[in-house]
């Protein structure tokens, strides 16, 4: 009961501070991500005459190339038109996707719980490297709410080819009940170099810039943030992974003003489900 109790005041409290303007802020920035993320990951039709045509090729033939696009719908091309096909072999899109479930509770001369649910997933296809993450972390102590915080993330590499180069970009939400701010909005953009890339073995470094907002502090205006990160993944069994990611985010301009997020993860599959514990900092 002290459990359910307090998750029902944690969701009225979560209600209650998301306005429906920062909302709307995130879904467009979300839509926005994803769009471009379309776009560049799709497949792409050149044409004699310059023009370029985006979207998933459906058929090929001797004399034809057949087109899904967005907008203008199914497209018959003929062969002579073309310039150049580049098509991305769906056979080498890879996803990989953990849950995570926990709960903890004690009773005695205190009484306390804590509950966690968290989800990340990662693509890789030819071209392109994508990461979704989100959690939730509750925590009550003497049914006092202590602990309420949500952050969901997406970041998207472009990869160069024949180029350890990339371009990134990234939008994270972030809310914290017990924060000087209740609602964090941050979005960056930049170059990122992959220091080691080998099977089972990566290492990149990235910097960007973007814009930040907070809603329910002093300040909240928006600023622009920079992003000097790395992050580390390693698979180190078939059935064991471990991936590592820490950033320093200052404010432009005033680099006293400034944050960190650090995240540590272990995944072990069993068959095909997979489970994950980790840990997720930021300051």
């Amino acid at each position: 009961m002290t459990c359910r109790t307090s998750i029902s005041a944690a969701v009225r409290s979560m209600r209650s501070s998301f306005g429906g303007r920062s909302v709307r802020i995130w879904l467009t920035t979300v839509t926005t991500i994803l769009l471009t993320m379309s776009v560049a990951s799709a497949d792409r039709v050149q044409l004699e005459d310059g023009d370029v045509l985006r979207g998933t090729v459906v058929e090929q033939t001797d004399t034809q190339v057949v087109l899904e696009h967005s907008v203008l719908g199914r497209l018959e091309i003929p062969r002579d038109q073309i310039k150049d096909l580049d098509t991305e072999e769906k056979k080498d899109v890879k996803w990989d996707s953990h849950v995570n479930l926990a709960f903890n509770g004690a009773a005695g001369n205190t009484e306390e719980s804590s509950l966690r649910i968290g989800a990340r997933s990662r693509r890789r296809a030819p071209g392109t490297r994508l990461r979704l993450d989100a959690a939730y972390h509750i925590s009550t102590s003497e049914s006092i709410i202590d602990n309420n915080k949500l952050t969901v993330g997406i970041e998207n590499d472009w990869l160069l080819r024949e180029s350890r180069w990339f371009v990134f970009a990234d939008g994270r939400f972030d809310y914290d009940q017990f924060e000087s701010w209740r609602q964090r909005l941050a979005s960056h953009v930049g170059p990122g170099y992959d220091i080691i890339d080998k099977d089972g073995f990566h290492l990149d470094a990235r910097g960007g810039v973007g814009p930040r907002k907070e809603w329910g502090s002093e300040d909240d205006d928006w600023e622009p943030e920079g992003l000097l990160g790395l992050r580390f993944d390693w698979e180190i069994t078939r059935r064991q992974s471990f991936d590592a990611s820490a950033a320093l985010l200052p404010v432009l301009g005033d680099f006293g003003n400034y944050r960190t997020r650090s995240a540590v993860n272990w995944a072990v599959r069993d068959n095909d489900l997979r489970f994950f514990t980790g840990l997720q900092f930021d300051f």
